[in-house]
């Protein structure tokens, strides 16, 4: 019967499991070679750090607007802000502006001088001059996070579409390993 069937088996699923074992070992020797001859072959695509930064600059200008809103003191705002980005290097650079404000500075000028993006840095500057800066810097963190939203969106679709594919690879693997003793 059916268990005499699946006892007939199992040397032929254990055969089955040795070989996908194998040949997962022999693909990650390989993604390990891969990685030696080129290091930065398993790295994340520099996009993918942009998209973090552009979405920590989106915290950060946003942090920055509802600050400013509030009429928190620049200094304050800023170095507040800094810490919400949750990002070391723009946290670094707001807090060099910040040091550069406190000096008397224009905040644009003190955000230009402490290299934050250019785009940030001449928002800033044109809302000073005559615009309305919190709503100026909502704008600038909602194209930022739009931009990187989107992009992380289409790079984490194409990973699905791989893993559907693994998947789906395993599953006729295992099905051939599993029918082949029993359609004999």
């Amino acid at each position: 019967g059916p268990a005499a069937r699946l006892v007939a088996a199992a040397p032929y699923l254990a055969l089955g499991t040795s070989v996908v074992a194998a040949a997962l070992a022999l693909a990650a020797a390989a993604l390990a070679s891969l990685a030696w001859r080129r290091p930065r072959a398993l790295a994340l695509p520099a996009r993918l750090g942009e998209a973090v930064r552009r979405l920590a600059l989106a915290r950060f200008a946003r942090a920055l607007a509802l600050l400013l809103g509030a009429e928190v003191p620049r200094l304050a705002a800023l170095e507040l802000a800094a810490w919400e980005a949750d990002d070391r290097a723009l946290t670094e650079a707001a807090l060099r502006a910040r040091s550069g404000l406190s000096q008397g500075g224009d905040l644009g000028e003190a955000l230009a001088a402490a290299d934050l993006p250019r785009a940030l840095t001449r928002a800033v500057q044109a809302a000073e001059r005559g615009g309305d800066l919190p709503a100026t810097l909502r704008q600038l963190a909602d194209i930022d996070e739009a931009e990187a939203l989107a992009w992380l969106s289409r790079r984490s679709w194409r990973i699905a579409q791989v893993l559907i594919a693994l998947t789906l690879g395993t599953a006729v693997a295992a099905g051939l390993t599993l029918a082949a003793p029993l359609l004999r």
